[in-house]
């Protein structure tokens, strides 16, 4: 096999081995949609995807069996990794140390962190804090989180400024058919915080 006939192999090897990643991501992102719609579009993409995988290495490149298997375990593997990591993103072990484990709080919560994000809108703004202590009554606690807080327009808050806020944390919830959690989670945050100070 020549030189620039390994370069293209290798270039397609990788390509598909994103694709894998990429559908483990999808699976991911879809497994609540029940196990027979994922089983029925894992075995749709799994019969197109290998007709175009076997017509690519084994008829036009005309690879060997084995790397052919490798080709196949290192797939499957990566998209094993993509829905490992998108299901630790979006569904993290949820501890103490937190933010998202004091959601729904009975209390009122004083947050203290970093502006990270500042939106203005007509009504209020909104800020992405990342916060580093809440306090609960006399106890405070280090925590790691994001919240989502909305403030009146009153409010002067700038990019990295150390911010106190109180109020009651929520966990996001879906609006009209829309996962704002979801969305919300792929930025890292899983708390907001309605008219705090």
């Amino acid at each position: 096999m020549l030189k620039s006939d390994m370069k293209i192999i290798f270039s397609r090897i990788f390509f598909y081995l994103c694709l894998s990643f990429i559908l483990g991501i999808t699976f991911s992102f879809l497994k609540n949609q029940g196990l027979l719609f994922l089983l029925t579009l894992g075995s749709g993409l799994f019969v197109i995807f290998g007709y175009f995988f076997i017509k690519e290495f084994c008829l036009k490149q005309k690879i060997k069996i084995r790397l052919f298997l490798i080709i196949i375990f290192l797939m499957i593997f990566s998209s094993i990794g993509g829905w490992a990591r998108y299901s630790s993103i979006v569904y993290p072990d949820i501890t103490q140390a937190h933010l998202k484990y004091f959601n729904d709080h009975p209390q009122r919560i004083k947050i203290t962190g970093i502006a990270r994000r500042i939106e203005q809108r007509k009504e209020n703004n909104r800020l992405i804090v990342e916060v580093k202590e809440i306090k609960i009554g006399d106890e405070k606690k280090e925590v790691d989180g994001r919240v989502m807080a909305f403030v009146p327009r009153l409010v002067q808050v700038n990019y990295g400024d150390l911010i106190t806020l109180e109020g009651r944390l929520r966990s996001p919830q879906p609006i009209n058919g829309f996962n704002w959690p979801m969305h919300l989670a792929n930025d890292g945050i899983r708390s907001v915080m309605f008219s705090p100070w």
